[in-house]
């Protein structure tokens, strides 16, 4: 059980960076350092999100209401932004960085979704 747990939370994690990192190189942020910061956030955020999902599903034996995940995803989106804030805030402006952490969290969580869908038993 714990082990199948840090498996499943390690998988969501390394596809949340592949997904978020290459999300943010397609808008054109190519800089290292950039890169390393956006995979360091969801390093931060991601384990936390993915935790409380499967521990509610866990205990309850139900998924988490929608709301309840859009209200975790928007917390999130502003908790990367601050931290890619923190670092850039001298080169980017809050609400480019905001825009930026909108775009890479919505396309990790659809990707997810449709992972989910396609492949239920993988995540």
């Amino acid at each position: 059980m714990i082990g199948d747990l840090f498996i499943t939370l390690g998988l969501a994690l390394l596809l949340t960076i592949i997904i978020e990192v290459s999300v943010v190189r397609i808008l054109g942020f190519k800089e290292r350092v950039f890169l390393i910061v956006v995979a360091l956030a969801s390093v931060i955020t991601n384990p936390a999100l993915n935790l409380i999902i499967t521990l509610y599903f866990h205990f309850t034996d139900q998924l988490l209401p929608l709301f309840i995940v859009i209200i975790l995803e928007i917390i999130i989106v502003w908790i990367e932004a601050f931290i890619l804030y923190s670092v850039f805030k001298e080169k980017y402006a809050f609400k480019l960085l905001l825009g930026i952490s909108l775009i890479m969290n919505t396309a990790s969580y659809l990707i997810g979704v449709i992972i989910q869908f396609y492949f239920p038993n993988l995540l």
